[in-house]
């Protein structure tokens, strides 16, 4: 099992960012992708999810994911991303990069949205 961990601090509301992120549909990569909604607890700021499809357009199988906001108070939130999967038809070397670039890039469309 590969995993994949994105933590990051950021100023800002933690509750508006996780109402941005919560929205794990939110991602749009071309392509099918299809998830399934394991938890999603707001008052915690936590959610987990899994992609159902063999042929998912990323190159991963057995897909999990959690997602934590912790709000850090005046200083701002910590986003932690954690993805396990196993990669599919590419080395994992491949693999990793796509994945920790989609945390990345989800984290940082939810800083650009609540900072403006």
């Amino acid at each position: 099992m590969t995993i994949v961990n994105v933590t990051e601090e950021v100023a800002g509301p933690a509750a508006d960012v996780f109402a941005i992120l919560g929205d794990f549909t939110g991602v749009q990569i071309g392509g099918l992708i299809v998830e399934r909604l394991e938890a999603h607890d707001p008052i915690a700021m936590h959610f987990a999810y899994c992609i159902t499809n063999d042929d998912c357009v990323l190159p991963v199988s057995d897909y999990t994911s959690n997602l934590q906001i912790t709000d850090l108070g005046a200083q701002g939130y910590r986003v932690e991303w954690i993805g396990n999967f196993e990669p599919r038809g590419v080395p994992e070397a491949d693999v990793m990069p796509i994945i920790e670039g989609i945390y990345r890039n989800g984290i940082a469309g939810a800083r650009k949205i609540v900072t403006g």
